[in-house]
C-alpha cells in the first residue's frame, strides 16, 4: 500500500510523554504516527518528512556524517509537527523530496518560504559530489594524469564529457553541459518555483564561468608581474657586477 493512500487510525495517544525530536522537535499529532497495524509498521508520510527534516536541521550525529548540513537549520515554526503538516497538505508532495534551496540557492533554513517538493531527477540533478570529487571543481576528476568530465543528469548515471588536458577546460565542458542540461529540465516544470529556481541555479553556475576567467587573468598578471621583479633583479646585479 502506497502511503499517502493508509489511513492512520485516530488512536489517542500521550502527547505529553513525548520526547523531542532531536531536542526541538514537538510532535503534538492527534494519532499514533507509527502505528502498529496487523504486525506492519505504518509510518505517517506527513510525519516522516517532518522528523527527517528535523534530523538534518539538529542531530549533531546527521551533521557530521553530512558537513553540507553543518549550518542547516529549521524555522521555529515547523518545530511544531502540526504546523508543518499543515503546509505539507497544501503541497504536491506525492512521491517528491523536500527540497530547502532550489527556491533559493545556498539557503540553510527550512521555511515555507524557501522549500518545495520536488521531483527525485531534480533534486539529484543539483547534487554537488564534492566528497568524491576532492579538491578539483565541480564535474572534474583527476585521472592517469589528466582532467575527466563528467556531470550527473538527475539519474544515478552519469554523463561522461570526455577527457582534457586541464582542469579548466573540463571545467568548462562540465558547465555548458550542465547549464543547457537545468534549462532543459526547467521548461519541463508546472511549478513555477521551481522552474524560476533552476533558472536562477543556471544563471549562476554560467557566472562562475567568468569567475574562473578574471581569476585565470590575475594570476596570469601576477606571474607576469613576478617575471619583470626577477628580469629588473638581474639586470641591476649585472650592472653592478660591471662597476
Amino acid at each position: 500500500m502506497k502511503e499517502e493512500e493508509f489511513e492512520f487510525p485516530m488512536i489517542p495517544s500521550k502527547r505529553n510523554r513525548r520526547k523531542l525530536a532531536y531536542g526541538v522537535g514537538v510532535n503534538d499529532a492527534w494519532y499514533k504516527t507509527q502505528p502498529l497495524v496487523e504486525g506492519k509498521k505504518y509510518q505517517c508520510p506527513y510525519y516522516k518528512r517532518w522528523n527527517s527534516m528535523i534530523e538534518r536541521g539538529y542531530s549533531h550525529r546527521f551533521k557530521e556524517k553530512h558537513p553540507t548540513y553543518k549550518d542547516v537549520t529549521v524555522c521555529e515554526e515547523w518545530h511544531t509537527f502540526s504546523n508543518f503538516r499543515s503546509w505539507m497538505e497544501k503541497q504536491d508532495w506525492v512521491g517528491k523530496q523536500l527540497d530547502k534551496d532550489i527556491i533559493l540557492p545556498d539557503n540553510k533554513v527550512y521555511s515555507p518560504e524557501t522549500c518545495v517538493f520536488v521531483s527525485s531527477k531534480v533534486n539529484k540533478l543539483l547534487t554537488d559530489s564534492g566528497k568524491s570529487r576532492g579538491r578539483y571543481k565541480q564535474g572534474v576528476y583527476l585521472e592517469r594524469g589528466r582532467f575527466r568530465s563528467q556531470c550527473n543528469n538527475g539519474t544515478r548515471k552519469s554523463k561522461n564529457l570526455g577527457l582534457f588536458p586541464t582542469e579548466q577546460l573540463a571545467y568548462e565542458a562540465y558547465v555548458n553541459y550542465k547549464y543547457t542540461l537545468i534549462l532543459q529540465v526547467a521548461s519541463e516544470q508546472e511549478d513555477e518555483r521551481v522552474k524560476n529556481g533552476l533558472l536562477l541555479h543556471a544563471d549562476i553556475l554560467l557566472k562562475t564561468l567568468d569567475e574562473e576567467q578574471q581569476r585565470a587573468e590575475k594570476k596570469a598578471e601576477l606571474e607576469k608581474a613576478i617575471l619583470d621583479a626577477e628580469e629588473k633583479i638581474k639586470t641591476a646585479k649585472e650592472a653592478l657586477g660591471k662597476l
